[in-house]
């Protein structure tokens, strides 16, 4: 299932052109029609196995640029325990890794405190067709598309279609990492843990320098990731909404790649 995630009141919005430079696939955009963030889940199915299944996660960008191809970093932040600081982050890496990596060793509640250890993975593979995919957005992954130029650019070489980087990785690693941890108020996590989520987009592998989505610019700020709005709704690992059942609902037909949504 994929789940469309909310920001504040608005699902899965963010403004256009606010990113640090104007590297198109760096900015971030969606609005209530056309929403910016993901998550996906897919369970093994294995009886009483609550670790085995694979996380999804995709950003809706506001273009691709010129050579073709993913050159910047699309970072998840995940606030593992609820406490308002991100323990760590999912993300692929200008197109070539697929990885989880320790936050880095400031406060990590703010813009201005976060940064990420990306030298020591907990986690990373290469990216494949597998594991990884950027494609313009279309009424064939997207039924319910009503926009696929939500900046509405033009000119300057690249493709001014908005695009989905979308990315996979085992539950079973986001587990390890973060029972490695040792966050209060977590035992042994599984899918049903709840996370929140702040997604943002970067030119380097150690910082959030480009886009945060669902705030207006705020790169440096120092106003908390709470106070920003910067924080997804609750869900758990899974992908099911805590505590109310979400209304922004989609369905998977087969695999990353070619996921069609529709909406309950």
């Amino acid at each position: 299932m994929w789940n469309v995630v909310q920001y504040g009141v608005d699902p899965s919005a963010d403004p256009s052109e606010d990113q640090q430079t104007g590297i198109r696939d760096a900015d971030i955009v969606g609005d209530a029609n056309n929403p910016s963030f993901y998550t996906a889940f897919d369970d093994a199915d294995t009886p009483l196995v609550l670790t085995d299944g694979t996380l999804g996660f995709r950003l809706r960008v506001a273009g691709d640029k010129n050579p073709s191809g993913f050159e910047s970093a699309f970072w998840v932040g995940i606030d593992a325990n609820l406490d308002g600081a991100i323990d760590l982050f999912a993300a692929a890496i200008e197109g070539s890794e697929v990885g989880l990596y320790p936050a880095g060793s400031g406060a990590n509640i703010s813009p201005s405190t976060t940064s990420i250890d990306s030298s020591n993975p907990y986690y990373e593979v290469s990216a494949t067709s597998a594991n990884y995919d950027f494609q313009s957005v279309n009424t064939t992954i997207d039924p319910t598309l009503t926009n696929d130029n939500l900046d509405g650019g033009s000119g300057g070489g690249g493709d001014h279609t908005d695009y989905f980087v979308s990315f996979s990785l085992p539950l079973i690693e986001l587990a390890t990492a973060v029972d490695s941890l040792n966050l209060p108020g977590i035992g042994s996590f599984d899918e049903t843990n709840a996370l929140q989520y702040v997604t943002a987009t970067s030119n380097n592998a150690n910082s959030l320098n480009q886009d945060l989505n669902g705030i207006n610019g705020g790169q440096s700020s120092s106003t908390s990731w709470e106070d920003l709005g910067g924080f997804s709704e609750i869900l758990s690992a899974n992908g099911l909404p805590v505590p109310e059942p979400s209304s922004w609902v989609f369905s998977s037909l087969a695999g990353l790649i070619m996921l069609r949504h529709r909406r309950r």
